[in-house]
């Protein structure tokens, strides 16, 4: 979309960015969503869900963290170092939490996970019985 008067314009995915950062074109929307999450998990139970994110792409997956009722980091994913082409452009990409992270809660309680990526963030709450 044009920044000057919100007409939109053809152009390549790996020009985007250039268009951005001079101002001509708009920031695309970028968009993270969580497919899949249960409500409730058994102790001893790997959690898995989906995350969806439409966008502009950032190389690398999305960071995680999980905090108990007290607001304590109860497991944090690792620092990944990831090689990839920054221009891969705007696109939907989609991952299964459970093939990135092998998370598994023996503690009961309320719990809140958060799933970062690119400009994005999301917070879903969860019980472990």
């Amino acid at each position: 979309i044009k920044t000057e008067d919100n007409s939109p314009a053809c152009v390549k995915l790996t020009s985007i960015q250039k268009l951005v950062s001079v101002h001509w074109a708009l920031k695309p929307i970028n968009e993270l969503t969580i497919e899949e999450f249960k409500d409730t998990y058994k102790t001893g139970e790997k959690i898995d869900f989906a995350m969806k994110y439409n966008g502009l792409y950032t190389c690398g997956y999305p960071s995680a963290t999980v905090k108990n009722a007290e607001n304590k980091t109860v497991w944090k994913s690792p620092i990944e170092l990831t090689l990839c082409d920054p221009d891969t452009g705007y696109g939907e990409y989609k991952w299964r939490f459970g093939e990135l992270y092998n998370v598994v809660l023996n503690q009961t309680g309320s719990y809140g996970m958060y799933i970062s990526f690119s400009d994005k963030t999301l917070e879903k709450e969860f019980e472990v019985r």
